[in-house]
């Protein structure tokens, strides 16, 4: 797995003339377990930047990296 200086899976952060989407989630949205390219945040990006400048960034750590507190 991948991670940018944020810590956070995928690419690092793109200048201001793309959209941002932050896809914030836990394991599921962090593509446990799949290649980058296969998860969430990847695909949604791919479907988007077919008609904008658009980055989404996968605001997920690493699921070890995750702490669940019950509520």
């Amino acid at each position: 797995v991948i991670t940018n200086s944020l810590g956070l899976r995928g690419s690092e952060p793109v200048s201001e003339d793309h959209s941002r989407v932050l896809a914030v989630g836990d394991s599921t949205v962090f593509g446990h377990g799949v290649a980058g390219e296969h998860a969430f945040p990847s695909i949604l990006e791919s479907q988007l930047s077919q008609s904008q400048r658009v980055q989404v960034q996968n605001e997920c750590p690493r699921p070890t990296d995750c702490t669940c507190v019950p509520i």
